[in-house]
């Protein structure tokens, strides 16, 4: 019968035989994934919707992990800088992304190198089924990390790269919420000629701040509204100048009522 494995295991990836990663098929796997996420994973299990695929990590008949997979965000700057290419080039192209948006092992699997080892044979695994499935072949695979909880060591030791950071904002079904939560965001490359066939080349990452990156901090009643779009300015022309003389007149702004937003 299968069921997600309880017992704690400690030692070397030897002492897993065998140790299997499968596509997840019917209720009562989907069961045991939802359970996994649910029990381990700090964000819990979340329903969605969209091209997704999810994978069980076992070990004989029992579940020790969850791995799961959806379409890539649909904007994300430092992912975006990364890759190099434009509005219309994502657009066409953003279906060859895939974002990692689950992955847990069991807290009682005290096995060293097993998260890596885990990481490196789904990624040939994903992209694989993604394109069997869907018929669209990965270039990129993307993950979010919160630095406050995890070292990204994991996604480092198999073959993933921290590119830069999210803005602190979740997309909602009509618009952006700050939640100031900035995530490390990790990349993985499985197509090496992506930018060939995108038609694009890598842009170097701004330096400078921003508005949305610094004077958040100073202003926490700034940004709450459900609609606000972080877009919103590079739609508008605004050049960065006045972005700047406008962020200092808000801060100022601001302090005349600070009692009011605490």
């Amino acid at each position: 019968m299968q069921r997600v494995k309880e017992e704690r295991i400690k030692g070397g990836l030897s002492d897993l035989k065998p140790l299997e990663i499968r596509l997840v098929k019917g209720e009562a796997e989907s069961g045991l994934w939802k359970q996994l996420v649910s029990t381990h994973h700090y964000l819990g299990y979340k329903r969605a919707w969209g091209r997704r695929l999810r994978y069980l990590v076992w070990v004989g008949d029992g579940a020790i992990g969850a791995i799961g997979w959806k379409s890539g965000a649909l904007k994300l700057q430092s992912r975006d800088y990364f890759i190099g290419w434009s509005v219309e080039q994502r657009k066409q192209y953003l279906a060859h992304i895939l974002n990692n948006d689950r992955f847990v092992i069991a807290e009682e699997m005290r096995v060293k190198n097993l998260a890596s080892h885990v990481l490196a044979r789904n990624v040939r695994m994903v992209s694989r089924d993604w394109e069997s499935r869907y018929g669209v072949k990965p270039y990129l695979l993307e993950t979010f990390i919160d630095p406050e909880r995890f070292s990204g060591s994991s996604y480092r030791a198999a073959g993933w790269q921290p590119i830069g950071s999210t803005k602190g904002y979740e997309k909602l079904k009509k618009g952006y919420r700050y939640h100031g939560k900035v995530k490390e965001v990790y990349v993985y490359v499985v197509e090496e000629e992506f930018r060939r066939i995108i038609g694009c080349e890598r842009r170097s990452y701004p330096q400078e701040g921003s508005l949305t990156t610094h004077k958040e901090e100073r202003l926490p009643m700034m940004i709450q509204k459900v609609g606000y779009n972080p877009d919103l300015i590079d739609w508008a022309g605004i050049e960065k100048e006045v972005v700047g003389r406008i962020a200092e007149e808000l801060v100022s702004f601001h302090r005349l009522f600070g009692d009011c937003f605490r």
